[in-house]
């Protein structure tokens, strides 16, 4: 369980960091711009650096393909370059995201005419990231208890 909740507080905290930065720039919140963006920035960067981790310890402990996938896959790498409507990881939700929100933070800077329609693009993507972020915890939860099932199963079932 101490690996669903690394996944979790780590995709919390990156999601946390992003609407921190988006209520500074909506001004619904106080603060400053550069320094939510750092914020935010550090989360993205733990995030990053902790995937290959959380990628082996579903694979060692889970056992769950699936799972990986729902976390990152493949595919994601190709976000780096392209635009997909269509994300299906975890992580490819969070790509889309950081790409709309660094959009946003360009614009408040140079104070662009596109800001109102960014704060609402980045404000739906949010919750996509979110809603992607509790549809992983939940595969996760199954798993685990999938396993556990089968564990108690196989032990009693030889008796």
């Amino acid at each position: 369980m101490s690996l669903l909740d690394d996944i979790s507080l780590a995709a919390s905290q990156r999601l946390m960091g992003m609407e921190r930065l988006l209520w500074v720039i909506k001004e619904t919140s106080k603060g400053n711009i550069e320094t939510a963006w750092d914020d935010y920035y550090k989360t993205v960067l733990d995030w990053n650096v902790q995937q290959l981790v959380f990628k082996t310890k579903l694979i060692q402990y889970i056992g769950n393909p699936s799972l990986v996938d729902e976390l990152m896959n493949d595919n994601d790498s190709v976000l780096t370059i392209y635009h997909h409507k269509d994300p299906k990881s975890l992580h490819a939700h969070f790509l889309e995201a950081h790409r709309l929100i660094k959009q946003l933070y360009e614009c408040a800077e140079h104070n662009c005419s596109e800001k109102n329609l960014l704060i609402d693009e980045v404000q739906d993507k949010i919750i996509k990231v979110g809603l992607s972020i509790e549809q992983f915890h939940k595969e996760c939860l199954k798993s685990i208890y999938e396993i556990k099932e089968e564990d108690i199963s196989t032990r009693f079932s030889s008796s």
